[in-house]
């Protein structure tokens, strides 16, 4: 989205309090937002529900702040759902039970899987396990840039970082990653 056009919806919900402001900021980051949380979020569930927070307390956040330091809506859910992320993983249990996986849509009876998909599920595994030992910055700037293919100002943005640090940031990501591999 221009950023002329998001500081004019920005400026409209906060003066008039514009909810149709606010619904086409909310339809133009949805579905980064969702992938993003997808991607650091154990369950669709939890980040369906994660995307819904992460939105209320951006809404709140506009309404309340009288600072327009927050230009970029862009910047502020992304940062907003970095806080929201780590609240979650400090509240979650580590240790999942048999009951819980199989009430989460694990299939344990699923024995006609193909030889390449119990691979590839395995490679998706180790790579998301690989990803999850990176520290956060890291994991964030190789989603945004590998997942969801976006280019680096538009990372800059949302990281609150310039273009020039996104880009040493991935670099160093990568490199971290490929030891973990």
């Amino acid at each position: 989205m221009h950023s002329e056009r998001e500081k004019f919806l920005l400026f409209r919900i906060r003066t008039h309090q514009d909810q149709r402001a606010f619904a086409e900021l909310f339809l133009e980051y949805k579905k980064s937002l969702y992938t993003f949380l997808c991607s650091r979020l154990s369950s669709t569930e939890d980040a369906d529900d994660m995307l819904n927070t992460v939105f209320l307390r951006a809404w709140n956040f506009v309404l309340t702040s009288h600072s327009t330091d927050k230009d970029h809506f862009s910047g502020l859910v992304f940062h907003i759902a970095r806080y929201a992320i780590k609240d979650y993983w400090k509240g979650k249990k580590n240790d999942a039970s048999l009951s819980e996986m199989q009430e989460s849509g694990h299939d344990f009876e699923d024995t006609q899987r193909s030889s390449g998909a119990i691979e590839a599920n395995a490679e998706l595994r180790m790579i998301k396990d690989a990803l999850h030992k990176l520290p956060e910055d890291f994991q964030e700037v190789i989603a945004l840039r590998v997942f969801e293919q976006l280019d680096f100002n538009e990372i800059a943005k949302r990281m609150e970082k310039t273009a020039g640090a996104v880009r040493v940031t991935l670099h160093r990501a990568l490199k971290e990653l490929r030891t973990h591999l």
